[in-house]
């Protein structure tokens, strides 16, 4: 996949891919387009909405988690800061995002029924590390510890960050099939209240992508659109592609990067 200036922005390998021929399409059956667009849905008011249980909050910052054992005190919260290797002390844990089983020996030090995400910043070394396989690691770690336990995980990004972060709405989307009980959603604001924070915890579960744009919250969506011409290829961005089962959420990860990057 290339950008206007025919640099590389997406490499995929074993990959195979069809052109869209709606003139062959069976008897009986219909082509049903759909695009992504967003659209205001903000949340009932629930007054009631609070976070309990045991938290897990990846943030460099202790901002947060000071606002949040003020207004919940009750909760067992657990600070993650990202770092080289993994040290556990009273409540705070330091851990590499990129080393895999850092993650299960987090869980055996506190095994969470909720995970905010915000390692994900403008100024983050390396985004993947910290977005996609941090969540990915994550997400196994949580399956193998925690089987079909409900948890919920924020991962929360600024909209000036890269746009890595905003593909991880891909994985979201292909984890809320595949296992129902992780209910990953994706949040795109310049800064969370500890209100908003319970209330997206409180929340629809069916909302995968959110993103808070002038005070609106809006969701990520699919609607259906008919085929018109196009005057070149950047601007149409269809394809339709075919890859073996294991790798179908990754594909979809990296093209929504290209996605992103193309605006």
């Amino acid at each position: 996949l290339l950008n206007d200036s025919g640099e590389i922005l997406v490499e995929l390998r074993d990959l195979a891919m069809r052109a869209f021929r709606p003139e062959i399409t069976p008897p009986n059956h219909a082509v049903i387009l759909a695009r992504p667009v967003w659209h205001e849905m903000p949340l009932p008011p629930n007054p009631a909405a609070a976070m309990e249980g045991s938290i897990l909050l990846l943030d460099n910052s202790d901002v947060l988690e000071s606002e949040l054992r003020k207004r919940y005190p009750g909760c067992e919260l657990t600070r993650v800061g990202a770092g080289e290797s993994f040290r556990a002390e009273k409540n705070r844990v330091t851990m590499s995002p990129s080393r895999e089983e850092d993650y299960d020996k987090l869980l055996g030090v506190a095994m969470p029924a909720v995970v905010i995400h915000r390692w994900a910043t403008p100024d983050s070394p390396d985004p993947l590390e910290c977005g996609i396989f941090s969540i990915f690691f994550l997400t196994r770690a949580l399956m193998r510890q925690k089987g079909e336990t409900r948890v919920c995980i924020l991962f929360v990004y600024p909209p000036d960050a890269h746009p890595a972060f905003a593909a991880v709405g891909a994985y979201a989307r292909t984890l809320r099939l595949e296992r129902p009980s992780v209910v990953l959603r994706t949040v795109c604001s310049p800064g969370l209240t500890v209100d908003q924070l319970a209330q997206e915890l409180a929340g629809r579960s069916g909302d995968g992508e959110v993103r808070y744009t002038a005070g609106q919250r809006e969701v990520r969506a699919l609607e259906s659109f008919s085929l018109e011409p196009v005057g070149t290829w950047r601007c149409a961005r269809r394809a339709f592609i075919s890859s073996r089962a294991g790798e179908v959420d990754w594909v979809l990860f990296l093209l929504n990067i290209w996605l992103e990057q193309c605006g």
